[in-house]
């Protein structure tokens, strides 16, 4: 069974990190900001999941309304 295999729907920092192009110290930039939200795991309060459509609503950008 692998890591993600319990948290589907959910990505770990690394692979949000990945999606993004960026370093794992920029997602915990990003929560900090209020851009991404961390959910941690009950079991193991060290272990932190990101929604993974949180992060590819980041990747597709704000939604614009045309008038």
């Amino acid at each position: 069974m692998t890591r993600t295999e319990n948290h589907e729907g959910f990505i770990t920092i690394k692979e949000a990190a990945d999606m993004l192009g960026v370093v794992p110290m920029t997602v915990y930039r990003m929560f900090d900001r209020g851009q991404l939200n961390k959910h941690k795991d009950r079991r193991n309060n060290y272990s932190v999941w990101i929604k993974q459509e949180e992060v590819e609503a980041l990747l597709v950008g704000p939604q614009i309304e045309s008038r």
